[in-house]
């Protein structure tokens, strides 16, 4: 039995780790110009929760009979993960940068152009563009395999050569058209079966029955989970750098644009823990309203309280206050503790998994 495959989050992150959602964030508050606030962290969470589903799917085959409705329940069940966990990377790569919905433009130009229905609850809590994301997302997957997999390698800016996906085309699309005969036609093969299939035919007969047995489901979810594999090597290489620290210098260059207010000279930077530490130095010379977000900063992490907290002092800037308390609401660092002998660590690169 393989183990799981592990994302390598900081301890910083272990309130939040499984459940972290700046996407949706930061498409609430985009009339701010924030910097985009994307971690790899979030990012290849459904790459990494369906590889290691996966993984206990084929070792639940391979250590039980052959037994025919396991195998075909198993086999619904692998390729639902798949669709699903290409939904949800697509999603996400399209909270962090939804100018590339502009990608999907045309996809539905053989379709009547279909209304969003947005509640007011949505409109309340801004949540329209994630509405429209999760929309155009849900309804591309009723399109091609072909067409769907050309816009997953484009929004993430991925080769499909890298993928193998050339190679393994013909193969998923077959395997896709199996789980649409076992669902719709009992697996008898009808010319719907034998128009959208490839390369890869197991029949052109139609009234065929076709066979879905363990060797069978083994080979299609190996050939999945190897693919879910390289999503995540790539996604990984691409996004590996999006770690905390990097998003939270990006934060306080935002808050805060004076120049005497530098974020290694407030506090400590631990690019090992990928987080900031203190003590902390508050600047002499800083405005009412700076002072309220470097107590704000500090109280992050030492839980100290805010001194002037009235939000006279803020003016204009209530709304930016709104936005970094969600942000470091859904962080929800721990406290850091002051220690005469600072903590040596060593964080293992994100490629590493046990």
């Amino acid at each position: 039995m393989m183990k799981d495959l592990l994302t390598d989050y900081p301890e910083c992150l272990y309130n939040s780790a499984k459940d972290l959602n700046l996407g949706a964030i930061y498409l609430r508050y985009l009339d701010l110009s924030i910097p985009p606030l994307i971690t790899i962290f979030e990012m290849e969470r459904p790459a990494v929760l369906a590889y290691n589903q996966f993984r206990k799917i084929i070792d639940s085959l391979e250590s039980q009979p052959d037994d025919e409705f396991s195998c075909k329940g198993l086999f619904v069940l692998g390729i639902a993960q798949f669709e699903t966990m290409l939904n949800d990377l697509m999603i996400k790569i399209l909270q962090f940068y939804p100018q590339k919905l502009s990608l999907l433009k045309g996809v539905y130009s053989d379709e009547k152009a279909q209304g969003l229905a947005v509640s007011q609850e949505q409109l309340l809590k801004g949540e329209v563009i994630n509405q429209i994301i999760e929309a155009s997302v849900n309804r591309l997957a009723y399109s091609s395999l072909d067409n769907f997999l050309k816009l997953f390698t484009k929004l993430f800016a991925i080769d499909p050569k890298d993928l193998k996906l050339p190679q393994i085309f013909d193969e998923l699309i077959e395997i896709k058209e199996t789980r649409n005969l076992l669902l719709h036609n009992n697996l008898v093969v009808n010319e719907l079966y034998i128009r959208k299939t490839a390369a890869v035919k197991r029949s052109i007969e139609p009234g065929k029955k076709l066979i879905v047995n363990r060797d069978y489901t083994l080979k299609s979810l190996t050939l999945i989970t190897d693919l879910i594999y390289a999503i995540i090597l790539q996604v990984r290489e691409k996004y590996g750098h999006f770690t905390v620290l990097p998003l939270l210098k990006k934060l306080f260059a935002y808050n805060f644009k004076s120049p005497i207010i530098k974020f290694e000279e407030f506090c400590t930077l631990s690019d090992d823990d990928d987080i900031y530490d203190g003590p902390f130095n508050l600047p002499v010379g800083r405005s009412s309203s700076e002072n309220f977000f470097l107590e704000f900063w500090q109280a992050q992490r030492d839980g100290t309280a805010l001194n002037r907290a009235a939000m006279v002092h803020l003016g204009g800037s209530i709304r930016n206050l709104a936005f970094l308390t969600e942000v470091f609401g859904e962080l929800r660092f721990p406290y850091w503790q002051y220690s005469i002998t600072p903590k040596k660590t060593k964080r293992i690169p994100i490629s590493k998994f046990s």
